[in-house]
């Protein structure tokens, strides 16, 4: 009989581990169900070892616009009376991303096979997160299937909609600072060595603003290679030292208490915390196995340690508000209305809708500082440009008095 090497977490939210025999993935599922464990990845021990060229080259992904609308067409299908091998047929059908398309096959050759729906997903785990394998599985378990795929596709199209508006508004800015640099990349590198011969078959010393723009065009000119070499220096090893746990934590812990950006990062982590959670709860999830998925699609290493130890917490009777507040890495307003949820027995309803608020102000802040942030470029700009032209002009006239 094969062996399982599987993970889940228990009722305390604790992550196990662990290796077991069993006839298919299926049985293993159950079996490790039957412990009253949540089961996150069971795969055949003595695979995922040699994953090495897949860690380099790793598998193309689907889109996640389609994979929301793939999983709102199953939820929409399967009311119908449908067997879910044929509602998943017709998803394959209607989808136009090939990747997904390969991915569904697969899913449902699986399932006409009897393994179920989570089991199937769990094959493909580039494809679909820890959070949708285990809300798929909740659901199967539940018999509430249907309304968990509607779930998940809201969660998958409002998580795409606010990264389409982050996209949106940094295309404009992005594209006026490459603008304005490869502008003065032009005029100092271009530009101005055509006035050399001119400066110097006059033999007037130039005034020093002039001296110094042409030395900084001389420069850039020579050292351009230096200076694209240092900021890719400075880019790798700034990335290298962030991966050191340490210092991510550091500087995620700073991140938070910066001006305007501070806060930005924090309502920005706890929005998709809080409709991670709301979304696993309303699923009918315990809360601690919830907290411990929802933790994972947090990025901020700060707040990741005070949401493990709030899980720590749980387990001895304490209140998820009181914990998070203790912290002070998470908005007020947050642990509030949690605390309003808690009280009124409707949590899920009550993290659903601060994500909502939270969402609305995020990017309500990323338009105004994107839309300030143009108009900065600009003027920076003018005045650069201004400034070299000026130089110029200051040595013309000095030229000029010198040879009237």
């Amino acid at each position: 009989m094969p062996r399982f090497r599987y993970s889940a977490i228990n009722d305390r939210g604790d992550t196990v581990t662990g290796e077991l025999e069993a006839a298919s993935t299926a049985e293993a599922v159950l079996a490790i169900q039957r412990e009253g464990n949540f089961p996150l990845k069971t795969v055949l021990a003595g695979q995922g070892g040699g994953d090495f060229l897949k860690n380099i080259f790793p598998a193309k992904r689907p889109g996640r616009a389609a994979l929301g609308i793939a999983t709102h067409e199953l939820a929409s299908l399967l009311p119908a009376g449908l067997p879910l091998d044929r509602s998943l047929e017709l998803v394959i059908q209607l989808t136009d991303d090939k990747v997904l398309k390969e991915v569904l096959r697969s899913v449902t050759d699986k399932v006409k096979g009897g393994t179920a729906l989570g089991d199937a997903l769990e094959t493909a785990p580039n494809v679909f997160s820890k959070l949708y394998i285990s809300l798929v599985r909740s659901g199967e378990a539940s018999g509430s299937l249907e309304s968990t795929l509607i779930q998940l596709g809201d969660y998958l199209q409002r998580a795409q909609a606010t990264r389409d508006q982050v996209k949106s508004a940094l295309i404009y800015p992005v594209l006026l600072l490459s603008a304005s640099v490869l502008a003065l990349g032009f005029i100092l590198t271009v530009v101005l060595p055509q006035f050399k011969p001119f400066f110097a078959s006059s033999g007037a010393q130039l005034p020093g603003p002039t001296a110094f723009v042409m030395a900084l065009g001389d420069f850039v000119g020579a050292w351009w290679w230096l200076m694209l070499l240092s900021v890719g220096i400075t880019i790798a090893a700034v990335s290298y030292a962030l991966k050191q746990p340490a210092i991510r934590l550091w500087w995620d812990r700073k991140s938070l208490t910066l001006p305007v950006i501070g806060p930005l990062i924090s309502k920005s982590e706890t929005a998709r915390f809080s409709r991670t959670l709301g979304t696993l709860a309303k699923g009918g999830l315990p809360l601690p196995t919830a907290l411990t998925l929802a933790t994972e699609t947090v990025t901020n290493q700060a707040m990741i340690e005070a949401l493990r130890n709030a899980v720590t917490s749980l387990r001895e009777g304490g209140n998820l508000a009181a914990l998070l507040t203790r912290t002070k890495v998470f908005p007020p307003l947050a642990t509030q209305l949690m605390r309003v949820g808690e009280e009124t027995g409707r949590m899920d309803e009550m993290l659903l809708h601060q994500a909502d608020l939270f969402e609305r102000d995020v990017g309500r802040t990323i338009e105004r500082l994107f839309t300030a942030f143009t108009p900065a470029i600009t003027i920076f700009l003018g005045v650069t440009v201004a400034g070299i032209i000026g130089s110029v002009m200051l040595a013309i006239l000095k030229i000029n008095d010198v040879a009237g």
